[in-house]
C-alpha cells in the first residue's frame, strides 16, 4: 500500500524537490523489484498514474471514512449549512470562496452558515476574520466526539475541503463527508503534476469555480461513492481473492 510516494510532483516544484523525488522514486522501483508483491494498492488516482510510469500495475483502494455514519438525522429545510471538517490547508481559495458564499446568500436570501469542526489548525483565525468581515454566520465547534461529528455531517448541506485538488482522494475527512451523503466542494489549490494529466475527481466532489455552489445545490441527489470501512474491506478482500 502506497499512501505516500515522492516529492517534486508539481510543475512548480523546486529543483531540490525534483532531485529528492527522483531518489525516492528509484527507491520505490528497487523495493518493488526486490519484494515482487502480487498486489500493489494506492489510495490516489494520481499515484496510480505515477506508479504505472514505473511499469507497475497498482490497484486503486479508496481511503475509507474516518467517521462512521451512526444514523440519519433530519436536515433543516430552510437552513443551508456548509461544513469544513479537519485541518484547514494553506493556499486554498479562501477569498474567492467567501465571495461566492456571500453572492449565493444575497441571490437566494438564504439562511446560510459555515461550520468548522475538528482540529482546524493555524489557519483558523484567517477564516474567522474573513467570515466576520463578510457577515457570514460562522460556528467553530472544535474537537468533538465521533458521534457528534457524524450528526453534524448528517445535518449539513455541502462539505468543504481545502485539500489540494490532485490529492483530494487521499483525505479521510473528504471520505467522511461523502460517506454521510454530502457533495464536497474542493477549494484547495490546483497544481499540475509533471508529465501526466490531472486525475478525475471522485464522484460527488466538485472543483471550485464561479457558480460552484449553484452546481452543488443543483445536484440534490449526487452520485457519491461509498467510503465505509465495510465497502473498502470488501474491495480489498476481492483483490486478494483474485490475486
Amino acid at each position: 500500500m502506497f499512501h505516500e510516494l515522492w516529492v517534486g510532483m508539481p510543475v512548480t516544484a523546486t529543483k531540490f524537490h525534483i532531485l529528492w523525488g527522483n531518489v525516492q522514486r528509484y527507491l520505490v522501483r528497487d523495493l518493488m523489484q526486490t519484494l515482487k508483491p502480487e498486489i500493489i494498492h494506492t489510495q490516489s488516482q494520481l499515484y496510480v498514474s505515477q506508479l504505472k510510469r514505473l511499469r507497475l500495475e497498482p490497484r486503486l483502494l479508496p481511503l475509507f471514512s474516518n467517521i462512521p455514519r451512526f444514523r440519519s438525522f433530519s436536515k433543516h429545510d430552510n437552513k443551508v449549512t456548509l461544513i469544513h471538517f479537519g485541518a484547514i490547508h494553506p493556499y486554498a481559495y479562501v477569498d474567492e470562496f467567501i465571495k461566492e458564499v456571500v453572492q449565493y446568500t444575497i441571490k437566494h436570501n438564504a439562511d446560510l452558515s459555515l461550520v468548522l469542526v475538528g482540529r482546524c489548525g493555524p489557519h483558523l483565525n484567517e477564516w474567522i476574520n474573513k467570515c466576520a468581515e463578510s457577515g457570514i454566520d460562522l460556528e467553530v465547534l472544535g474537537e468533538q466526539t465521533t458521534e457528534i461529528i457524524s450528526e453534524v455531517l448528517s445535518k449539513a448541506s455541502v462539505g468543504i475541503s481545502t485539500s489540494a485538488i490532485p490529492m483530494v482522494d487521499k483525505s479521510g475527512t473528504v471520505a467522511a463527508m461523502l460517506e454521510h451523503g454530502l457533495p464536497v466542494l474542493c477549494i484547495g489549490h490546483l497544481w499540475q503534476p509533471r508529465g501526466i494529466a490531472l486525475p478525475k475527481l471522485p464522484l460527488g466532489v466538485f472543483k471550485f469555480s464561479e457558480g460552484c455552489l449553484e452546481v452543488c445545490f443543483a445536484n440534490t441527489a449526487p452520485k457519491i461513492e461509498s467510503r465505509s470501512v465495510t465497502t473498502v474491506s470488501k474491495m480489498f478482500f476481492e483483490d486478494l481473492r483474485m490475486a
